[in-house]
């Protein structure tokens, strides 16, 4: 009896057909545990990182099989579509800087971090990644975005889309806040009580209410049509930047934390700085204000 001494062919349904030779080069160098040029779906699902930016890949088809899959890193490439629908392991996501129109996080609920910021998506659903704590999908097309189910989230970045509105009464743990170019005109912070940090510049408000978020350190509200802006309960308040909007008064009283203050281009006649002793940073130009006339006040 012949016996053939040669290792047994992988049957050809073992093996995962990858349509980028970029992404599968990639993976053979990584993960080719057996050395045969394929990766086979037993491979695969030992697979829990996969590290391939800035390779010029145009598709990761194929990553369906890496069922175990953890970690992403897949930005700076050509990548048009991503389906993580069958990654149902993923916590952490980094596909920014692509071509995306399409992504699909999928029924994950263990998804931690998705950063998917410069592509050309327009729609996004994250309803079901319910255990998202850090969300990045600014510069893209979305008008609409809906993180009510998103209650774990303490970032979210959707600067630069064309978003109208913005829930985000459902995000109390919400630390970070930026949605700066859009054009939003009202939001409800009342129940953010966690804030820290907010940039809404260059939107469409003519009001602003932080008077709830008493933990907020950083406001940056520019280029608005704000009239009004009340801050007298955010004693944390260290950096403020409102220039740009329509504020005839500006009461800072009790902001003794603010170190940087940026206030150009609005209506202000008279500003009272006795109080902020540690003000490191300040722009008044383009106001009412005659700094050589008595209506500045220091300590």
């Amino acid at each position: 009896m012949h016996l053939d001494s040669h290792k047994a062919p992988i049957l050809p349904d073992t093996i995962i057909h990858f349509k980028d030779e970029r992404f599968k080069a990639y993976l053979i160098q990584n993960f080719d545990t057996d050395q045969d040029g394929e990766i086979s779906t037993e491979e695969a699902l030992m697979i829990r990182v996969v590290y391939c930016n800035n390779m010029h890949i145009k598709s990761l088809r194929g990553i369906e099989y890496f069922t175990n899959l953890k970690i992403l890193y897949c930005s700076e490439n050509h990548i048009k579509s991503l389906d993580l629908s069958q990654n149902t392991s993923l916590e952490r996501v980094y596909c920014d800087s692509n071509k995306l129109s399409r992504l699909i996080p999928g029924n994950n609920p263990g998804l931690q971090i998705l950063d998917c910021q410069f592509n050309n998506l327009r729609s996004l659903d994250v309803s079901k990644n319910t255990g998202l704590i850090y969300l990045d999908c600014s510069s893209n097309h979305l008008s609409k975005l809906d993180v009510r189910n998103n209650t774990a989230l303490k970032e979210l970045n959707c600067w630069v889309n064309s978003l109208n509105t913005l829930d985000v009464s459902q995000n109390t743990e919400l630390e970070t806040l930026s949605f700066f170019v859009n054009n939003i005109s009202r939001i409800d912070l009342s129940r953010n009580k966690q804030l820290k940090s907010l940039d809404c510049s260059q939107n469409h408000f003519t009001r602003l209410d932080v008077r709830a978020n008493t933990k907020l350190e950083a406001l940056s509200c520019t280029n608005n049509l704000i009239k009004k802006l009340d801050l007298s309960r955010n004693t944390d308040l260290y950096g403020l930047d409102c220039y740009g909007n329509d504020l005839s008064s500006l009461d800072l009283k009790k902001n003794y934390a603010l170190v940087s203050l940026n206030c150009g281009a609005n209506a202000l006649d008279f500003i009272d700085l006795s109080s902020n002793d540690a003000l490191e940073e300040l722009n008044v130009l383009t106001n009412h204000i005659d700094l050589f006339d008595g209506d500045f006040a220091s300590a």
